[in-house]
């Protein structure tokens, strides 16, 4: 994050820029909305359809699930708020959503948008949204100037760089055209996925949690063939273990 103090010229709104419209800028917004009564001029660059889903939460496959339990991720600080979105929003027939559930990533992009829209009613908070990604940031003064692909240039007291996670690197561009076809380098891209012959051997290259994704959404399509997984290190991820209380020395040095 490039930046200056948040609280000196109180009297005049930050500008802010936030490069990136995902679960992070969301998250950022909304710690602002409760701990900071000056006024905020925020601009969102964000190139995609939809702010708050970013690559994790753009998912609409329910095999596809939070790899974090419902009680951790309220994006407020009362910590039943998720869960209590859940039961409001979508509801389960017999036993209801809990604390330790597991939740489809699709339904925790859903509740960021909603999160969303009570950000934008702060006011303290003016939100505008450019659709477009930032290219290149340089220094202007005491401030900077965020440069986006398409459209003007705006300047910031501070920038936040919540971009997320770079593409995987490329594999197989040595090879020729027809074996290149065979290659899936982007795992989220869901037309290329569902162009996979249901009865084909599937290779997968690494065992973490995009893998555990992958064989979801695979086998949520009723896939036949045989699937195969290979890493470095031979590992899978790790079971959450139970749910323990936060240590007093924790609640002391970080107090709610």
């Amino acid at each position: 994050m490039a930046s200056h103090t948040l609280t000196s010229n109180a009297g005049q709104p930050l500008r802010l820029v936030i490069c990136g419209g995902g679960a992070s800028a969301i998250l950022l917004l909304a710690a602002l909305k409760e701990r900071i009564s000056r006024p905020i001029a925020v601009t969102i660059m964000e190139p995609r359809g939809q702010l708050g889903a970013g690559a994790a939460y753009s998912t609409t496959c329910p095999a596809h699930l939070l790899n974090t339990r419902a009680c951790n991720m309220s994006v407020s600080g009362e910590p039943t708020d998720f869960v209590e979105w859940l039961r409001s929003e979508h509801r389960r027939r017999g036993f209801n959503w809990g604390a330790q559930d597991f939740a489809p990533r699709q339904y925790f992009g859903e509740y960021l948008r909603t999160r969303l829209a009570n950000i934008r009613t702060a006011p303290n908070i003016q939100l505008s949204w450019l659709r477009s990604a930032a290219d290149s940031l340089l220094p202007r003064g005491d401030g900077w100037e965020v440069v986006p692909a398409q459209g003007e240039p705006v300047l910031a007291d501070v920038v936040v760089l919540a971009t997320g996670n770079e593409a995987p690197r490329p594999i197989g561009v040595d090879l020729d055209l027809q074996a290149q076809g065979l290659i899936l380098n982007n795992p989220w891209e869901v037309e290329r996925k569902a162009d996979i012959p249901l009865a084909a051997p599937v290779l997968i290259a690494g065992t973490g949690l995009t893998a555990i994704d992958v064989v979801a959404e695979l086998i949520q399509r009723r896939h036949s063939g045989r699937i195969y997984a290979f890493s470095r290190r031979g590992l899978l991820p790790r079971l959450h273990g139970a749910i323990a209380p936060l240590p007093e020395s924790l609640r002391r040095a970080f107090p709610t």
